[in-house]
């Protein structure tokens, strides 16, 4: 019977290994199957990060291309300050403008400049106008690029999350450990009460023997039967000891796969959930890529608008120079004719005042001369230093044009000494600065030279010369240079 029971635990045993057996073969396909899983998605997770970190390095090159083009445009806008040198330049020019009108009226052509030049000036206030827009959006730009940094940092922040759940894992699996000590010496000390059994059926075989040995005494026919018997024990007792090995063999066997099940449920947990964390963190990846994705092409965008833009500055700043250098060229032109115009100004001011100071004094203007008619009687050495005592000398005649006007006979004697002489050679008459006698205005039969007559007055009636002795008496004019 005992035996039979053997048999059924032995035969119970080994179906439940044979069980075991499956659920560990099927437990060892899961493992591989997730550890399939768990490899491609580790493969994926690592492509996502290497076209992460290059979406990040292009981030990171578009936002210095980005960093480089604003300062560029900070420089060009800096350069684009050269309105404020036209505008002055075009204020100076605006000045000119009025002080040549004011010496020049012929230049009033400049009216038209000055209008051109103030629809330029208009031009470049709106030009300025779009580049603060255009310096706003970039402004706007900028944010939105720390609103994405703060972004990443959050990213960073989550993955340092997961790390640490990675370490309270690590935490459990070490609690797990412990408990399988635990377990572990629960079994060593089933195993020991399964010694124990052992000694005692020992302690009963052993009574069996002395039983035996009684029997033997009281019971002589009995021996074959009782070797017979003992022999069949014996067999027994072999079949027992083989089946309790046995027995032993498959409570170890089972222990060992209930073991080996327990790790792989372990593992399938573990691998389970690093398959749930590897989804959550391909999934975020593939978000942070897409973003990243909108991103470079948002910065490409802005990056090809800021070329453009720069471009559009650089012609621009071409035109403005070119301009400038026009307005500098019309600039020195008109100064230089205002320094020409004003050193003429400051000469006819000069000599307007000069003309002013002697008309005060009595001196008559007539082409390029002054003229003094001197109210006294005077002889021709005595009117001569008279003159030269005022820079002038005795009137030259050299033309009509210098006779006195018919209108003005009323006012004056009719007899004036002038500067003609032939005091040095008789008949080689010669005006007071030396030069020869060219153009004659003798009257009929002058002169003759009576009485030592070496002087020569002008007669006002009838605008003739006539030759007289020096030391006549007359009126006489002073002649001078308007200089």
């Amino acid at each position: 019977m005992e035996r039979d029971q053997l048999q059924t635990s032995y035969n119970n045993r080994i179906i439940e290994r044979e069980q075991l057996q499956t659920r560990y073969t099927n437990l060892i396909t899961e493992r591989d199957q997730l550890q399939t899983s768990y490899t491609n998605l580790i493969t994926e997770r690592d492509q996502l990060n290497t076209s992460y970190n290059k979406l990040i390095i292009d981030r990171d090159q578009l936002q210095t291309s980005f960093t480089n083009l604003i300062i560029e445009r900070d420089q060009l806008q800096t350069r684009y300050n050269l309105i404020t040198e036209r505008d002055k330049l075009h204020t100076n020019f605006n000045v000119l403008i009025t002080e040549r009108d004011q010496l020049q009226t012929r230049y009033n052509k400049l009216i038209t400049d000055r209008d051109q030049l103030q629809t330029s000036y208009n031009n470049l206030i709106t030009e300025r106008d779009k580049l603060q827009t255009n310096f706003n959006a970039i402004i706007r730009e900028r944010d939105q690029l720390q609103t994405r940094y703060n972004k990443l940092t959050t990213d960073r922040d989550q993955l340092q999350t997961s790390y640490n759940n990675l370490i309270t894992e690590r935490e459990n699996l070490h609690t797990n450990f412990s408990a399988l000590i635990r377990e572990r010496d629960q079994l060593q000390t089933r195993y020991n009460n399964l010694t124990t059994d052992r000694d005692q059926l020992q302690t009963s075989y052993n009574n069996l023997i002395t039983e035996r040995e009684n029997l033997h005494t009281n019971f002589s026919a009995l021996i074959r039967e009782r070797d017979q018997l003992q022999t069949r024990y014996n067999n027994l007792t072999t079949d027992r000891d083989q089946l309790q090995t046995s027995y032993n063999n498959l409570i170890t066997e089972r222990d060992r796969l209930q073991t080996s099940y327990n790790n792989l449920i372990i593992d399938r947990d573990r691998l389970q959930t690093s398959y749930t964390n590897l989804i959550k963190e391909r999934d975020r990846l593939q978000t942070s890529y897409t973003n990243l994705i909108k991103e470079r092409d948002q910065l490409q965008t802005s990056y090809t608008n800021l070329i453009t833009e720069k471009q559009e500055l650089q012609v621009k700043i071409l035109q403005i120079a070119n301009e400038k250098g026009q307005l500098q060229s019309s600039y020195d032109t008109m100064r230089n004719q205002m320094d020409l115009l004003q050193t003429e100004k400051n000469r006819l001011q000069q000599k307007l005042n000069y003309l002013h100071e002697h008309t005060e004094l009595g001196w008559l203007y007539f082409r390029s001369s002054l003229y003094y008619i001197a109210c006294e009687n005077k002889n021709w050495d005595e009117s001569r230093r008279y003159c030269r005592q005022r820079d002038a000398d005795l009137v030259i005649m050299n033309s009509r044009l210098e006779q006195v006007r018919d209108g003005e006979k009323e006012r004056w004697a009719c007899v004036f000494w002038i500067g003609l002489t032939d005091r040095d050679t008789e008949g080689s008459w010669r005006w007071v600065d030396g030069s020869a006698l060219t153009t004659e205005y003798w009257d009929d039969g002058e002169p003759n030279n009576k009485g030592d007559e070496d002087c020569a007055e002008f007669q006002l009636d009838n605008k003739r010369w006539n030759d007289m002795p020096c030391s006549v008496k007359h009126w006489f004019v002073c002649e001078k240079r308007a200089e």
